[in-house]
């Protein structure tokens, strides 16, 4: 498993995690909205890549008066991970989130295996991805280097400014 010496701290998404040095950051351009794409390549993804395997993470503001259970549960129901690994509950940050694609066949670019976790921080729920060459070991390693910051988000800084750059 590499080594996690490198930090990436979201310039949106209110979170820094560790890398091993050498991927290539590209930090997501726009804000996750409610209802939208979520994919490997949408601008909404903060990604961290190689060659051969990468990270991906984003988060999105709360509804007014949602619950992070309902967001979960949201999350959860628009995923793709019936029968695709069996769903973990893991910690990240102090908080537990849900693992939901675990090992399963990866569907973008970067082939491999999928994992895919999602969690809710505060007034934010997040969600981050691992494919490629990737491990189990080595998503949870990422995942526990994750510092929620919430408050940094680029919509909770310009709350008028949801689908653009501050």
């Amino acid at each position: 498993m590499p080594a996690l010496t490198a930090t990436f701290t979201s310039p949106l998404m209110g979170y820094t995690v560790r890398y091993p040095a050498g991927w290539t950051p590209t930090p997501a351009t726009t804000i996750w909205l409610p209802d939208a794409p979520n994919y490997w390549d949408d601008p909404v993804g903060d990604r961290l890549e190689s060659a051969t395997m990468g990270f991906r993470g984003t988060s999105q503001k709360l509804a007014a008066g949602q619950s992070a259970d309902a967001w979960l549960k949201a999350y959860l129901a628009s995923s793709p991970s019936a029968d695709c690994g069996t769903p973990e509950q893991i910690s990240a940050g102090g908080s537990v989130g849900t693992l939901d694609m675990n090992g399963c066949n990866g569907r973008g670019r970067l082939g491999g295996l999928v994992y895919d976790y999602a969690i809710v921080v505060g007034d934010h729920g997040y969600n981050f991805t691992m494919e490629g060459d990737v491990s189990h070991n080595l998503f949870l390693a990422m995942l526990a280097t994750v510092v929620f910051d919430p408050e940094s988000a680029a919509d909770n800084r310009h709350p008028g400014a949801a689908s653009s750059t501050p």
